[in-house]
Parts: structure tokens; C-alpha cells; sequence
């Protein structure tokens, strides 16, 4: 039994002697990719920003698995492959930073949308369009919106906003 006994706490040995590489797998900077890698899995999908805040925070996560990588492991392999997830996780946050980010309109555009195009459910993306194909008209004092039998307007759809 004592021939069991030293063969087991031998084994206990060798296995602590060969789990001493594995300490710079357990790095902090390794623990913080990790984490952040995680916290991009567990945002709520009814976040309105969901894809970019994902996108965000898995960069930061490939970013630190990269450093850790690089510093502390020196797996060049490792490091190009994080570095092509995170260029690619790059690109992908500009495009949906581009996309998702609302559309400025001027101050009188965007009364127009507000007041009138938004009680509709008209969203900003169409009122864009009708914004871009249409054009301003501004009046003089005394100037003619209409007339009988002649407007300025021609064949085209027109609003008057203010005035008579």
C-alpha cells in the first residue's frame, strides 16, 4: 500500500510540475479578453446599439488576446489570427457606426420631419429620400404661393408651411 501510496502522490507531483506552464494562461490580460469577449455574448438583443456595442467589445477582446499573445506567449500564429478577427471586427464597427448613426437634416427639415412626416410613421431613412429628390422654395413677403389657374409648383407634390 505504501508503494501505491508514493506512486499516486508522485503522479500529484508531476501533474503540478507540468500545470506550472500553464501560468501564463492564466495572465490577467487573458482573463480580461475573456471577460469582455463575454460580456459581448450576454448584451440583450433588444439594445438598440446591440451590433455595434457586440462588435465593439469582442475588438476589445481579440485585441487583449492579441497582446497576450504576443507578450506573454509568443504564438505568432495566435496573434495574426486575432489580428485578422479584430481588423475584420474593424471594418465591420465603421460600416454599422455609418448605418445606424441617425441622418442630420437641417433645423427646418427636421421641424418638417417632427411635425408633419413622424405623426405618419414615415421613417427618417424615407424622409431622407424624399428630402434629397425634393427642394426648398422660400417665399418673399408678398410673394405668390398659388394662383388661380397658375402655381409655381407645377406638376410636383408641394407643402406650404407657413403663411397663406
Amino acid at each position: 500500500m505504501a508503494t501505491n501510496a508514493t506512486v499516486t502522490n508522485a503522479s500529484v507531483v508531476e501533474t503540478k510540475d507540468h500545470c506550472k506552464d500553464w501560468a501564463e494562461a492564466q495572465h490577467a490580460v487573458f482573463q480580461l479578453a475573456r471577460l469582455f469577449i463575454l460580456i459581448s455574448f450576454l448584451t440583450p438583443c433588444t439594445f438598440r446599439y446591440h451590433s455595434l456595442f457586440l462588435r465593439v467589445m469582442l475588438s476589445c477582446g481579440h485585441i487583449l488576446t492579441l497582446i497576450w499573445g504576443a507578450v506573454f506567449v509568443c504564438m505568432p500564429d495566435f496573434v495574426i489570427w486575432c489580428g485578422a478577427f479584430s481588423v475584420a471586427n474593424f471594418v465591420h464597427i465603421v460600416y454599422l457606426a455609418y448605418t445606424s448613426l441617425p441622418d442630420r437634416f437641417s433645423k427646418a427639415l427636421d421641424d418638417i420631419y417632427l411635425h408633419v412626416f413622424k405623426p405618419l410613421k414615415i421613417s427618417r431613412k424615407q424622409f431622407q429620400g424624399l428630402a434629397e429628390i425634393g427642394s426648398m422654395e422660400l417665399l418673399g413677403k408678398g410673394g405668390s404661393y398659388a394662383k388661380q389657374d397658375h402655381t409655381c409648383t407645377g406638376l410636383r407634390l408641394s407643402m406650404l408651411l407657413k403663411g397663406r
